[in-house]
């Protein structure tokens, strides 16, 4: 169990952020969503108040509190004023350690959640960013949705929840993070009784390790007809977050494509105008990390705009970032870093995301520094470690008649076609 705390007493306020290190990830095959609907019961009552007498309560207090999951977390998330902090610590603890999770609480809200689900079919990029996880990472958990599959979530139980309930919210994976009007050693005293009741250890979770076919391009078009425009994502592996030449990769994919004069963004943008929004984002996580390149072109140009993405990127990984890019790149991170920490809140969630991607506690304190002793090389070289020769996986969302450009990207691997209410794991 680690605590994290960032004092900050200009406010009579105080931020809780617990965080279990278990996620979507510990889903078994057939029951994909069972820790999302886990995470989300936890607010809909306890053994002792019902869910309109917990709200009430929250309400008096004037607190807030949610949850959220990830593939590989459970975040409860809440804030309160300091003098109502013990009445609140008591209330958030009643709701991890007891909650009711009956059956018909798990049945509205499966679905209420199906029809959110259904829902999110309406956006393009919403469709994009969850086929691109399963695309990239198939056959492996990461690829299974942390929300779950809509034929399987009404196959979930009272007894499927209550088993990662009682298996995976444990103290040893928990971080516990305060930040606000609080000093250590209040903190220390208001988190003793939950940690006090919390099972100590949670059951072992190791994932199968990732594989990732060497120089291969995949293709998944997400049929949506009538669209004019399609939705683009290139996608590959890329540094954990523990990588040690991760600030290197981070200045080189800003030196690339995150900013608006990023030679991505400039030839797609600015040179053919081709798509407006361009990005190219860089996500480290604890065992891999993920490099993906988004823009939304039309019908017409979408193939090229691939075709393009990819060249430039090859371009980086063969000959370098442009110097002067590299250099305006460190003076972009560095100016632009300290809003990372205008407030406690912001503090915190980023001290917490260090952890959870397995970045050392030294990562922040130096960030400047070692932002500014990046060399063109030093950005090339850890471009090459991490983006070369990597699996390309490409999804795009749009009509079914961008098959046919699709089919002769240079490269291609393998393309499939899926509907855009596509049910289920990819198949071969």
């Amino acid at each position: 169990m680690k605590i994290v705390h960032v004092e900050n007493h200009r406010h009579d306020h105080i931020v809780l952020k617990l965080t279990f290190r278990r996620g979507g990830t510990t889903d078994p095959v057939g029951g994909s969503g069972r820790a999302w609907l886990t995470g989300n019961m936890l607010l809909r009552g306890t053994k002792r108040l019902s869910e309109e007498l917990f709200q009430e309560e929250l309400d008096f207090l004037g607190s807030n509190l949610d949850v959220g999951v990830g593939a590989e977390s459970v975040h409860v998330i809440g804030d309160c004023r300091r003098e109502t902090w013990g009445p609140f610590m008591e209330l958030l603890s009643e709701a991890i350690l007891s909650p009711s999770l009956l059956d018909d609480e798990l049945d509205k809200l499966i679905r209420n959640h199906i029809e959110s689900l259904r829902n999110s079919r309406d956006s393009d990029s919403s469709i994009l960013m969850q086929m691109i996880p399963r695309l990239l990472f198939e056959r492996h958990p990461y690829g299974r949705p942390v929300r779950g599959e809509e034929a399987e979530l009404p196959d979930c139980t009272v007894a499927g929840l209550q088993a990662f309930h009682g298996d995976h919210l444990a103290s040893d994976v928990l971080v516990a993070g305060v930040a606000g009007d609080a000093t250590r050693e209040e903190v220390d005293r208001h988190l003793a009784p939950l940690l006090e009741r919390l099972p100590a250890h949670a059951v072992p979770h190791n994932l199968a390790p990732l594989e990732d076919p060497r120089d291969t391009l995949d293709v998944l078009l997400v049929e949506r007809p009538g669209r004019s425009q399609a939705q683009v994502g290139i996608a590959r592996r890329a540094a954990p977050g523990s990588a040690e030449d991760l600030i290197p990769l981070v200045v080189c994919n800003t030196a690339f494509g995150d900013t608006f004069s990023a030679p991505l963004v400039r030839e797609i943008r600015e040179v053919r105008g081709w798509s407006y929004g361009v990005e190219s984002t860089l996500l480290p996580g604890r065992l891999t990390g993920v490099h993906l390149m988004h823009y939304a072109p039309s019908n017409e140009y979408a193939a090229d705009a691939i075709s393009l993405g990819l060249d430039l990127l090859r371009g980086v990984i063969e000959r370098g970032p442009a110097p002067e890019d590299v250099e305006f790149a460190k003076s972009w991170l560095i100016n632009h870093f300290p809003f990372h920490f205008d407030t406690a809140s912001k503090r915190l969630d980023l001290q917490i995301q260090m952890l959870l991607t397995g970045r050392d506690n030294r990562y922040l304190d130096r960030f400047v520094e070692r932002v500014r002793a990046v060399t063109p090389e030093d950005a090339h070289r850890a471009a090459r470690n991490h983006w070369a020769g990597r699996r390309v996986a490409v999804v795009v969302v749009g009509d079914p008649s961008l098959g046919d450009s699709l089919e002769r990207l240079d490269g291609l691997t393998r393309l499939r076609r899926v509907r855009y209410d596509h049910p289920g794991p990819l198949s071969d």
